[in-house]
């Protein structure tokens, strides 16, 4: 089994997406307010590592979250520029509670096989996320806006490079480490997943 695979079994998507549906606006400020979180996620655990390499990729990906230089790319907006356009109405004040697995992640002193396995776990069912999230708003000309045109394009090779950075693990010790990391990742995404869920 290639590491691709071995993590999306642990990652058990049938577990974090069967049977659910969705109020669209409840679904929209949520992954709102998830966009506009993670950048500021990734940068506070970037500032963790001990590590340049760790640094800098997890830097490089929340400014690319955050449209790299250019506002109109910022992920969060342009997803709520694309609800707009849909009448799919954003609650800003909505905070989904799931979020507090991943603050929880400061709890407690986390070294980079962690921090990379958080980073994996977040990753590596992008694809799925993104599905989820386009069916559970309806649909329909979403797909062709900027935001899906763009997460349904580039998803795998974030994906590609997650799974890579597990090289980084030398020992079992820092492979378990990892996997913890990559747990983390992966509970954030059943809470939050139940948490929008009509019938979670």
């Amino acid at each position: 089994m290639d590491l691709f695979n071995f993590f999306m079994a642990q990652a058990r998507t049938d577990e974090i997406f069967d049977g659910k549906s969705y109020d669209p606006n409840l679904l929209a400020s949520a992954w709102y307010d998830f966009s506009r979180f993670m950048p500021r996620f990734l940068v506070k655990l970037a500032s963790l590592s001990r590590s340049e390499y760790v640094f800098s990729r997890l830097l490089s990906i929340a400014n690319e979250e955050m449209g790299d230089g250019n506002d109109k790319l910022i992920h969060s907006e342009d997803f709520k520029y694309s609800c707009e356009l849909n009448n799919i109405l954003i609650d800003q004040s909505y905070q989904p509670n799931s979020l507090n697995v991943l603050r929880s992640t400061f709890k407690s002193e986390v070294g980079d096989p962690e921090i990379l396995g958080i980073h994996l776990g977040l990753e590596i069912i992008a694809n799925e996320n993104i599905n989820e999230l386009l069916t559970g708003l309806g649909g329909g000309r979403l797909r062709n806006s900027s935001f899906f045109k763009i997460h349904l394009i580039n998803e795998s090779e974030h994906i590609r490079k997650c799974i890579d950075n597990y090289d980084f693990c030398d020992s079992q010790s820092d492979k378990d480490k990892f996997m913890e990391g990559f747990s983390r990742g992966i509970e954030f995404w059943q809470s939050f997943w139940t948490e929008v869920s009509l019938n979670g």
